[in-house]
């Protein structure tokens, strides 16, 4: 019998995309099906299990501070650890899937691949750390992965070509990435030099009318004659509502009929100021 292990860390991404994901992944899988999900990075105390339903949820706490996960040494001791405790929750009867959502997870996949060779192991693509540092630049980061390590100036070429190689090792090494949209899929083969067989492309699904308030005032306000813009995020720096608004300013005299819809939680003020 298969058994999922869906594998997610509590932090802020948890709140907002990827948790709206995971939520998803789980609703949509029956209930017959063995799936424990495991809290990384939890704020218990201990490690502790509960149920929803037939659901297995294992919480593992985190370290002091969060800065372990960009220190090679901490971040392989805490996944080392992190193996060792879930171990004993795993059958080793059952087909074991492990699905990962976060790039940083690469000693864990070690761990899983030796200790289980026959399982599957996948990670669906959110984000990459690089992107964060170069703010989603493809070409300076081509510009940095060109050079050899020691002819880089900056700590934060540094910074981001040791992530790409450990990011792309982590795509090797697991069975299939899932990238949400078609730019991470052309990123990945393209830049990464990914085999298109360790790559599936599987967007995102919305269901805009489960809720029939929000499914009215979405047909009396997206489904006009207009063209619409869509952007739902949160409104940070890194995910680019600037360059947005910029782009949308250059549109909005050469084409009729189109408006720009931001969905999104935080600071509305420095662009509302930009519009």
């Amino acid at each position: 019998m298969k058994h999922l292990y869906y594998i997610i860390n509590e932090c802020t991404a948890g709140n907002y995309g990827v948790g709206t994901y995971t939520r998803q992944i789980i609703s949509s899988l029956n209930d017959d099906e063995k799936i424990t999900v495991v809290h990384l990075q939890s704020n218990q105390l201990e490690v502790s299990t509960k149920y929803d339903g037939s659901i297995r949820h294992i919480y593992i706490p985190k370290c002091a501070g969060d800065e372990y996960i960009e220190i090679p040494d901490l971040s392989n001791l805490y996944y080392r650890t992190v193996f060792y405790l879930l171990k004993p929750f795993i059958s080793g009867e059952d087909d074991i899937i492990f699905h990962f959502q976060y790039t940083h997870v690469l000693p864990m996949v070690h761990w899983v691949k030796e200790y289980y060779p026959r399982c599957i192991a996948i990670l669906t693509l959110h984000y990459m750390e690089w992107a964060f540092v170069l703010q989603g630049n493809t070409e300076q980061l081509k510009s940095i992965i060109r050079q050899q390590r020691n002819e880089l100036k900056t700590e934060n070429e540094r910074i981001v070509y040791d992530s790409f190689y450990r990011t792309k090792e982590l795509f090797l090494s697991v069975d299939k990435t899932i990238c949400l949209c078609k730019y991470a899929f052309d990123l990945l083969t393209d830049i990464f030099n990914i085999p298109k067989e360790k790559i599936v492309l599987i967007s995102n699904g919305l269901d805009l009318f489960s809720n029939d308030t929000v499914g009215k005032v979405y047909k009396k306000r997206l489904f006009t004659n207009e063209r619409i813009i869509l952007f739902v995020g949160r409104l940070e720096r890194n995910k680019g509502v600037c360059y947005l608004l910029e782009a949308f300013r250059i549109l909005l005299p050469r084409i009729k009929d189109i408006r720009l819809v931001i969905v999104g939680d935080g600071d509305f003020r420095p662009y509302l100021k930009q519009c």
